[in-house]
């Protein structure tokens, strides 16, 4: 073999490696589709990385854009006409959730999303600054309000279910509690001390991953005392393990399981129409936003407010602090 043959022959041995490389230099094979084919445990853990209610929210909206015929492959002009047709109709909130929703279903898919593109994220800017997005911001339970709720409820209601209610009431008020934290609760997060009772929050909206947060509940005088109300709860329903507060019967038995976040929004409701205002006006939020206007009239700290409602900054808090009367004093 000639020179030029030794060479020629040492170059295509050099190509043939490079076109057929071999151990780390191998290029990575180009991703598999999520199937969607997992085992039941592994399918759990992704469940749980959402809250039960965001996958509700999900599947009721994915049912409601598919009822009108928007799905995760529809093209950008298919959603345009979805959000021209219900603007006005639905708030905006309302859109702008159903069109996350149908984001994620896109990306589950491996699909492009018709959701990012321009002519849908301007659409969805045009719509803001026409129909507006002031969130709806219920009335607070404040302190005369609770009261007068605590009155009338004790006059009208069974004893038993006027007991769950009332510790309900003043616990929720006295915690700024998220109704579904105050369902939550179990009696080993309570702990009775001589001047009050610490209370632990396991998990909220801003601690999902469980670190958990104690709430201390200082007592109160008289029948308002919310550390009295749970006890007198606890002994009447005779719940010494499991769930605190649980739904009751017509005939004023208690049922075992723990009560549904709904339950609350319609405990404070029933109780705000029992005294005669419009129970439209309130939900269970309206116990946590009573606490913080409530604390801010009576002249408390930002800070101090923060440690019990558990608000990140004082921007967040300002949206709770409802303006009960305007106390601005005249400059002139």
């Amino acid at each position: 073999m000639s020179k030029i043959q030794a060479k020629n022959a040492a170059v295509l041995s050099a190509a043939d490696t490079i076109e057929r490389p071999i151990g780390r230099h191998a290029p990575k094979k180009p991703p598999r589709a999520v199937s969607g084919d997992f085992s039941a445990i592994a399918d759990g853990y992704i469940r749980a990385a959402t809250a039960e209610s965001t996958r509700r929210n999900f599947a009721s909206d994915m049912r409601h854009l598919e009822s009108h015929e928007i799905f995760p492959e529809s093209p950008p002009a298919a959603v345009l006409e979805y959000l021209a047709k219900f603007a006005g109709v639905h708030k905006v909130g309302t859109l702008e959730r159903r069109l996350v929703s149908l984001h994620k279903a896109a990306i589950q898919k491996n699909l492009p999303s018709p959701v990012k593109t321009l002519p849908v994220q301007q659409a969805l800017a045009g719509i803001r600054r026409t129909h507006g997005v002031r969130p709806r911001r219920v009335a607070p339970v404040v302190k005369d309000t609770l009261l007068e709720m605590l009155i009338v409820g004790e006059q009208t209601q069974n004893p038993v279910v006027f007991a769950r209610d009332k510790a309900i009431l003043l616990l929720a008020f006295c915690g700024a509690l998220r109704r579904s934290e105050a369902c939550a609760l179990n009696v080993s997060d309570l702990r009775f001390l001589d001047g009050g009772m610490d209370v632990l929050i396991r998990r909220s909206k801003t601690d999902a991953d469980g670190h958990g947060y104690t709430i201390f509940i200082p007592k109160a005088k008289g029948n308002r005392c919310p550390v009295v109300a749970v006890t007198e709860w606890l002994e009447k329903g005779q719940i010494t393990e499991g769930p605190v507060f649980r739904a009751v019967s017509r005939s004023d038995r208690v049922l075992p399981g723990a009560l549904s976040a709904q339950s609350v929004a319609l405990i404070v409701k029933r109780s705000a129409a029992r005294i005669g205002a419009n129970a439209e006006d309130f939900s269970g939020h309206s116990l946590r936003a009573g606490f913080c206007t409530e604390a801010s009239t009576a002249g408390l700290a930002n800070w101090q407010i923060r440690a019990v409602s558990r608000h990140v900054n004082d921007v967040h808090l300002a949206a709770y602090v409802r303006p009960i009367s305007n106390k601005t004093p005249s400059l002139l």
